[in-house]
């Protein structure tokens, strides 16, 4: 039996998410590939100071889905990744056939309409941050723009937009009805005729799987006084239940390939040119190209481990509200809820007041 941080984090095969009919069949096709070896599984040296497997330490085993999934932390510098994970042919396969539909955790299909205002809404969230660091009429690429929502808004700012996305409909949708610069392609095979003034990464850097090319492609496209903005999942934000109410098993994902909180990113940027020029909990962050190419990376292994720790008191601390929480959303009362309620949110989308209900309601859920 495998080491684990604690008991329950050990592969149960029971999800701490939504699953419809859909999901489970896709959740047990994707568990068939891993078993029959048609995903292929590696072992890989830690990203950031390229320690080997041995001088990893096991977390969990399991994800949100119920999917095997080995979580390390990494001894010497702390970084939190899986491994073994999926290579890239077969995170390639599995992004292109079963990706949307397996993180779909609503009623009904994928609403290109619906992502497309989200994204936009989005936009101006993310504008309002990065305005005070970047010049009028920029060059601005988003990798992993989906279908163009947030480029969307920056475009009607003035700026010239790229967008880059692995999902070909979303792609098409954002071409072909709003006209917007989206190409189907990975950051991994792009060389733009422009150097960019700002490159973004939304819930993107957590899905990487080579982190050397992409952060180097990344490098190559950005002006030297350029910027990138990063956002996703901050595990400092765990043991405090701002995200995941501090269940760790909710934050692991399959397509989640590192998890990251603000050392750990600052230590992956600083390998590859890049520091921290600002920075929010919660993991929004403008970093800009360093001038002092020397990297030492800081060790975070103590600190890391007691934010899970943490998190695990906390959690076990609400064990009842968490188990009533945990039944609701697999049983999919909480996505029956959001259906339901989806003309209403149609309506706040139309009024320009969604995100200002959404904070509310977030407010109130946080003493859930």
């Amino acid at each position: 039996m495998k080491k684990v941080l604690f008991p329950r984090y050990l592969n149960d095969l029971k999800p701490t998410v939504f699953l419809d009919r859909k999901r489970k069949r896709i959740r047990n096709l994707i568990q068939e590939k891993l078993n029959n070896r048609s995903y292929q599984n590696e072992i890989i040296n830690c990203h950031v100071c390229d320690s080997r497997y041995e001088q990893h330490e096991l977390i969990s085993s399991k994800e949100r889905h119920g999917l095997e999934l080995d979580c390390v932390v990494c001894k010497n510098c702390g970084l939190i990744f899986t491994n073994p994970r999926m290579s890239k042919e077969s995170y390639g396969h599995f992004y292109t056939t079963y990706y949307r539909d397996l993180y779909n955790y609503k009623f009904g299909k994928n609403n290109l309409d619906t992502l497309f205002n989200t994204n936009y809404l989005n936009g101006q969230s993310v504008y309002k941050f990065v305005e005070p660091f970047i010049k009028e009429s920029s060059n601005i690429l988003e990798i992993g723009c989906a279908n163009g929502g947030l480029l969307k808004f920056f475009k009607e700012k003035g700026h010239q937009i790229t967008g880059l996305d692995l999902g070909e409909s979303e792609v098409n949708y954002g071409r072909d009805k709003h006209g917007l610069n989206l190409i189907h392609i990975s950051i991994d095979d792009f060389q733009g005729e422009v150097k960019q003034d700002l490159i973004i990464m939304i819930h993107v850097i957590e899905h990487l799987t080579d982190c050397a090319d992409t952060m180097k492609k990344i490098y190559e496209n950005l002006a030297d006084t350029g910027l990138l903005y990063i956002s996703c999942p901050d595990v400092d934000t765990l043991k405090n239940g701002q995200i995941y109410k501090s269940d760790w098993l909710t934050l692991m994902q399959n397509a989640h390939t590192i998890n990251f909180d603000k050392i750990s990113i600052e230590n992956l940027l600083a390998k590859y040119g890049f520091e921290i020029h600002y920075f929010e909990p919660g993991m929004n962050l403008v970093a800009k190209k360093k001038k002092d190419s020397k990297f030492v990376p800081k060790l975070n292994y103590p600190s890391v481990l007691k934010v899970i720790e943490n998190a695990e008191k906390n959690y076990q601390a609400r064990k009842f509200q968490n188990n009533l929480r945990n039944f609701l959303e697999t049983k999919g009362v909480f996505a029956f809820i959001l259906y339901s309620v989806n003309p209403i949110n149609i309506l706040l989308i139309k009024l320009g007041i969604q995100k200002y209900v959404k904070n509310l309601i977030k407010f109130f859920y946080k003493f859930l």
